[in-house]
């Protein structure tokens, strides 16, 4: 006769903990954690007070703003993109050298233009900076 497969289940548990040590930190024993329950008077919200606490909102001065704005002679120059400048025109024909570009040619090489011009215009922002911090440097070195 074959065995049921509840005495195989029997079988192949655990042994009941003989360790007095292992029963105690087994998750099985360990009951779940138990919630202090509160009197009902207690569940009130606590009343708010007479006065409000004093609260101090900072003022905003327009002139102190504009002292604190450092005032440029000449707006610092940027490069804008051409296309951003021009109107939308519809096109009767492609200039020779546009002609024989697909499309993916086309895009990349505009891509190509519009980066050469953004890195000239970073490299010239950066020496501008690294000119100002000569600056700044060789002032608080002579101070």
């Amino acid at each position: 006769m074959s065995p049921s497969p509840d005495d195989v289940i029997a079988a192949t548990a655990p042994p009941p903990h003989d360790n007095p040590l292992a029963a105690r930190i087994s998750p099985s024993a360990t009951p779940p954690p138990r919630t202090p329950s509160l009197p009902p008077n207690d569940t009130e919200w606590p009343k708010p007070s007479s006065k409000p606490p004093a609260t101090v909102l900072p003022s905003f001065d327009e002139e102190m703003e504009e002292k604190s704005t450092p005032s440029t002679k000449d707006p610092p120059a940027s490069f804008t993109p051409f296309l951003s400048m021009v109107p939308l025109s519809n096109l009767s024909s492609l200039p020779e050298e546009d002609h024989d570009l697909t499309l993916e040619q086309y895009i990349r090489r505009e891509i190509e233009k519009q980066y050469q011009q953004f890195k000239e215009d970073a490299e010239r922002k950066i020496a501008l900076f690294e000119a100002k911090a000569t600056e700044t440097r060789r002032i608080i070195e002579s101070a």
